[in-house]
């Protein structure tokens, strides 16, 4: 789960990552969990909103992971 917001996501993200900016996100993850059950990996542009985020969606029972150093980490290891 990508929580930048658009502009941020639109000059690149993971591919399947679904784009849900913070603000938006109690209003918005019912429609985009398909299995609540399923872990999700939430990554940001470095941490700080994607441990937030974490925080929140654990407190609604999802399982979250945060992905550490967020898409520049990713971006900078090779797009692994």
């Amino acid at each position: 789960m990508d929580v930048r917001q658009p502009e941020e996501a639109a000059e690149g993200t993971i591919e399947g990552a679904v784009n849900i900016p913070r603000p938006k996100l109690e209003a918005t993850i019912e429609s985009h969990m398909q299995d609540p059950q399923q872990p999700v990996v939430v990554f940001c542009g470095g941490r700080g909103r994607s441990q937030l985020v974490a925080d929140s969606l654990r407190a609604m029972g999802i399982e979250a992971h945060v992905l550490r150093g967020g898409y520049a980490a990713w971006r900078d290891d090779g797009a692994r």
